[in-house]
């Protein structure tokens, strides 16, 4: 919902998420982002490392985006 972004509640469930991750030991964590959500996670620390058609939007690609925990 566009009315509740911008308040820092994105980056707490990411931040939630990534230290869930850890705390079980995995050393990466990956996901498929929107195109529009990209710069969100760029700015969270992720990298794009590929790209994949979207199965739902014919001709979109969705960015592949990794970010290291180690």
């Amino acid at each position: 919902d566009p009315s509740w972004q911008r308040r820092g509640l994105g980056a707490q469930l990411f931040e939630a998420a990534v230290a869930h991750a850890r705390s079980v030991g995995h050393d990466r964590l990956d996901l498929e982002s929107d195109p529009n959500a990209e710069p969100f996670y760029a700015a969270m620390g992720c990298t794009r490392y590929a790209v994949r058609s979207s199965a739902l939007r014919p001709g979109t690609t969705l960015p592949l985006m990794r970010l290291r925990l180690r």
